[in-house]
């Protein structure tokens, strides 16, 4: 892919604090956003990677891993009082739980629930698959993997009558075994948090993109 189009990628957006870097509040994100959108940005739909025409050089994608619920209380309505779009990666084993996955200690974030990810479907956000239990999947076999990546994608178009198209690493996990395997259960683009050039067999991209930073797609 020729073009250049910058991601932001975010995790929770919340009012409750933690630590670590993957937290932002609300207030901090629609500051961001309304830059975004004064400088005459726009947001982008992850459909429209594979039919853009060089002449924008102002959109952008926002991407969210994990599928808090903080998304659909904060996020949802200024992303739509500015006129972006988003796609969210969920965790599908822990849709409307707890992240009880996350090792790391402090408070735990519940995740979205059916209903909010519906609404938020219906009003053109895209969803994309974040793994089912979060694992890091390069430390697991290929019957564990395929598990994952096969059951979350399906699962999520029973759910939203819609095709997944995208996945998103867990922990920016991967190797040329994980993307090879992403390719062949139906995945069109996979993302990561931790972007490295491999020699692909198959033509599936893997996509640069950094928390809360702008990186550019290989």
């Amino acid at each position: 892919m020729s073009c250049e189009i910058p991601i932001l990628a975010y995790h929770k957006v919340d009012s409750q604090r933690e630590l670590g870097i993957t937290s932002i509040s609300p207030k901090r994100f629609e500051k961001q956003i309304r830059f975004l959108k004064q400088n005459g940005y726009s947001g982008l739909s992850p459909c429209s990677l594979f039919c853009l025409s060089n002449g924008n050089d102002k959109q952008i994608l926002i991407t969210f891993d994990d599928g808090y619920e903080g998304i659909y209380k904060h996020v949802f309505p200024i992303l739509k009082r500015y006129d972006f779009t988003a796609i969210i990666f969920l965790t599908t084993g822990y849709i409307g739980d707890y992240n009880l996955w996350d090792p790391s200690p402090g408070p735990r974030f519940k995740h979205l629930n059916w209903s909010q990810i519906k609404e938020m479907s219906d009003d053109g956000i895209c969803f994309g698959s974040h793994s089912i239990n979060h694992l890091f999947l390069t430390k697991h076999n290929e019957q564990t993997i395929r598990y994952e990546l096969d059951t979350s994608k399906k699962y999520l178009e029973d759910e939203l009558g819609k095709p997944i198209d995208f996945f998103s690493y867990p922990y920016g996990d991967y190797n040329n075994r994980v993307i090879n395997l992403v390719g062949e259960v139906g995945y069109h683009a996979a993302f990561s948090l931790n972007p490295k050039l491999l020699k692909l067999s198959n033509d599936i991209e893997s996509l640069r993109y950094s928390c809360l930073d702008l990186q550019f797609i290989i």
